[in-house]
């Protein structure tokens, strides 16, 4: 099945195509797919510029330093945190072309999945 939504490789992304689906993201980087199924997804939002300063903030406070991957240049643009709840890699973070439509399309894709899972 095609996906609902794809960010095209852009020199932000290194390259990188990220796509919503049905049920999983995928983000293909030149080093490795990453598939996401929506059962492992905790949450989505977009981010300002310097994951640095990021890690340690939350809606909450202050927390300890989360195992965080960048999949290409998120430090230079706004750009989409993804979280898990399982793996190594607990949060990554990516540049998609629109990060604001990324989300709308993961969050409308979501919904979907819940419905369609019970």
């Amino acid at each position: 099945m095609p996906p609902r939504y794809t960010s095209p490789s852009r020199f932000l992304s290194l390259g990188a195509t990220y796509e919503v689906h049905e049920d999983h993201l995928e983000l293909r980087t030149r080093v490795h797919n990453f598939v996401i199924p929506f059962e492992t997804l905790r949450g989505v939002a977009v981010r300002p510029p310097v994951v640095l300063f990021d890690a340690f903030r939350t809606d909450r406070g202050v927390r300890l330093p989360v195992r965080t991957l960048k999949l290409d240049l998120a430090d230079l643009a706004e750009h989409v945190a993804i979280d898990l709840s399982k793996g190594f890699w607990r949060q990554l973070r990516l540049t998609p072309e629109d990060p604001a439509a990324f989300v709308e399309a993961v969050q409308r894709a979501r919904t979907a999945w819940r419905g369609d899972a019970g």
